[in-house]
């Protein structure tokens, strides 16, 4: 990377000239790279895209700009698998009361409330109502929503 760098961007991306406010003269490791992610993205981005460096600039060959693109590509992969950790137990939810009542009212245009013998909906740690955690189905939910759906069914029969 340092050697492409200096060879064809440092020249107009550095301390003093930092056109487009980039100085490539900072980068030193791929801890740099890291830490500085976004705007590595669109260095190799500009560079794929053959918009750097300029054409009225020395030009690299192709692969060149290959071996940089991939490496630089290579070091913020690597950080991100590094970073993405394990998300945990992803619990399956289903709607919520409200959720559910506004789903079918958008549906079928009827706001009919079919959740109103539900069983209130019980917050989960953080506070909220939506989420898998606090949301599990019971088989007394089950029946409570195959009879809402029925309800649901025969207000619609009735209208039309």
């Amino acid at each position: 990377v340092k050697p492409y760098l200096q060879t064809y961007c440092v020249a107009c991306h550095n301390a003093q000239k930092a056109r487009g406010e980039l100085d490539l003269t900072q980068f030193r490791s791929p801890q740099d790279i890291i830490s500085n992610f976004r705007c590595w993205q669109a260095v190799i981005e500009f560079v794929e895209g053959g918009e750097m460096p300029p054409e009225d600039s020395l030009q690299p060959s192709l692969e060149e700009s290959r071996n940089l693109v991939n490496a630089v590509r290579a070091v913020l992969i690597s950080e991100a698998r590094k970073q993405a950790g394990d998300p945990g137990i992803v619990l399956p939810r289903r709607l919520s009361n409200t959720e559910y009542d506004l789903s079918i009212r958008d549906l079928t245009g009827i706001n009919i409330h079919p959740t109103h013998d539900f069983p209130p909906d019980p917050a989960a740690g953080e506070g909220f109502d939506n989420t898998g955690e606090a949301l599990s189905m019971s088989p007394s939910l089950v029946k409570k929503y195959l009879s809402a759906a029925q309800r649901v069914a025969d207000h619609l029969v009735l209208r039309t």
